[in-house]
């Protein structure tokens, strides 16, 4: 569950791990961020968890109710109890064995209660108790102590799969318990148990569910299971997407390591209550011989199409019969800004393929979204998601097959033309990184950022804002940030989507920034 309890005066989440408090900057959609996002909450922060803490966090919804929870937490009043593992136990250790640690930090007191639980499948198992937390308190005490937990590398613990740490029950005054279940990574895996698949690798499984399962699913029937290099088990590459009741698996290695996925596949079908997977092995070059090189189906075979829903909003996919799916999963949050923001707006859909983003303008009964895309095919879809949720006789939506470079020089001949009426007040540019479509020139985002950045620019009205993506592997200089500020006085950079983590190597899967104030509206 998500929503551990909530009134007029408190939300208290349930936060997985990895997901930290509040944002680190502009742009970066944390705990506090996503809940303002996705469920129009204008929240507090009153306590924080690292992030690689799960459990218990509760927000305040209103300054005064803020307010008094700094006093709570100032008169220590307020209780946390914390579970943690760690590979070690202290010399003679015994269960219920309790020690208490008064080590001050930051020059500021700390008290810790640290009781021995006993031995789990993945080391021996604690139970913290404090009232007032300091930075990192329950994680520095117990590296003290001689019980590091795993996965903090910080404070000398073991290389792990997530921190293992949880909240795992506030007590706050005048109000009952708040408790968040234990996560089944703390658990010994019994009822998911697997003899094919080792603990390190169920351990790794068990974390990805936890950082989406109970949030994601409540926005959506279709996001990233596993990211591509979230799971480090036999020199695997692989990425795994969930379509409602059916999986889509790429697989990025050599087709040798097939035998190996269908295992973790055949594990995870059951474990999703799907009913069967799309297997696919990715062509290495993949502009001359197509995305895929061949699929397999494992349990039952997916329909030639589905439709799957997003903040209430349909959407044709497919997993079987095109080179792509029908939905970018990875633009779901900028849909929902979108969603919230298109009332009233001019919106231009540019790249635009299935047009999720124009579905979700028009919803919002935007003034007119235009999509534009060289693949007709692609647009055929958008019409269909159009009449699919009820906007095909709305009149917002124009469907436009040209070469996105033809038709903004178009867009700017009409600009001198006819000025500012012209101009849009949301331009969305999701560029692929290289195509090249039938009697259309070839593109490639590298050579063609500048100018679809300074075209942009010069189409946006004065309060305008546009949303640009790429997913160029390669380039990790900034280059593309760099180029997007010579035209626009606020480049907010985009942090990664919930079920897109960065990854441990420090490239990421998408760039993403909204920029605003374009110099040629100054």
């Amino acid at each position: 569950m998500m929503v551990l309890f909530e009134n007029d005066d408190w939300l208290v989440v349930n936060k997985p791990t990895k997901i930290s408090t509040h944002g680190a900057w502009a742009g970066d959609l944390a705990a506090l961020e996503w809940l303002g996002l996705h469920f129009s909450q204008d929240l507090f922060v009153v306590s924080r968890l690292d992030k690689g803490t799960s459990g218990v966090l509760p927000f305040a919804k209103t300054a005064q109710i803020s307010g008094q929870a700094q006093q709570t937490h100032e008169n220590e009043t307020a209780a946390k109890q914390y579970l943690f593992v760690s590979a070690s136990v202290w010399s003679g250790a015994k269960v219920s064995d309790k020690k208490v640690v008064e080590t001050a930090l930051e020059g500021k007191s700390a008290h810790t209660g640290i009781i021995y639980l006993g031995l789990c499948a993945l080391g021996h198992l604690f139970q913290a108790h404090l009232s007032r937390g300091r930075t990192h308190q329950v994680r520095r005490h117990a590296a003290e102590l001689g019980v590091p937990l795993l996965g903090d590398g910080e404070y000398q613990g073991q290389p792990f799969a997530r921190l293992m740490l949880h909240c795992h029950k506030v007590l706050w005054p005048g109000l009952d318990p708040w408790v968040a279940p234990i996560p089944q990574s703390f658990s010994t895996f019994s009822t998911f148990a697997a003899p094919e698949l080792d603990l390190s690798l169920l351990m790794q499984l068990e974390v990805c569910f936890e950082t989406r399962n109970n949030w994601l699913n409540k926005l959506t029937t279709a996001f990233r299971l596993i990211h591509r290099e979230e799971i480090q088990w036999q020199g695997l590459d692989f990425c795994v997407d969930q379509y409602g009741e059916y999986l889509s698996c790429w697989n990025y290695g050599d087709v040798s390591q097939i035998a190996k996925l269908q295992k973790i596949i055949d594990w995870l079908i059951p474990r999703t209550n799907c009913k069967g997977a799309v297997l696919r092995n990715i062509n290495k070059n993949s502009h001359k011989s197509g995305l895929f090189a061949e699929q397999m189906f494992l349990g039952q075979k997916p329909p030639a199409e589905m439709t799957v829903t997003e903040f209430g909003l349909a959407y044709k996919v497919t997993l079987s019969e095109r080179q792509h799916l029908g939905l970018f999963l990875d633009q779901r949050d900028n849909r929902k800004k979108i969603l919230k923001a298109a009332e009233g707006k001019r919106v231009l859909n540019l790249f635009s393929y299935t047009c999720s983003f124009s579905v979700c303008a028009a919803a919002a009964k935007c003034e007119v979204v235009m999509s534009v895309d060289s693949a007709k095919s692609a647009l055929e879809i958008g019409k269909a998601n159009f009449a699919l949720n009820g906007l095909a006789e709305s009149g917002r939506g124009k469907f436009i097959v040209d070469d996105v470079r033809v038709f903004l020089a178009r867009q700017l001949r009409k600009l001198e033309k006819d000025g500012i009426k012209s101009l849009f007040d949301i331009i969305v540019c999701d560029p692929p990184t290289f195509s090249k479509a039938s009697d259309f020139e070839v593109f490639s985002v590298e050579k063609e950022w500048e100018e679809l950045a300074e075209n942009c620019a010069k189409l946006c009205s004065k309060e305008g804002v546009v949303y640009f993506s790429n997913n160029h592997r390669t380039d990790t200089s900034g280059s593309y940030e760099t180029v997007l500020r010579r035209f626009f006085t606020v480049v907010t950079k985009l942090s990664q989507p919930m079920d897109f983590p960065e990854k441990s190597t420090g490239k990421i899967h998408v760039k993403q920034f909204v920029c605003s104030g374009s110099v040629f509206r100054n």
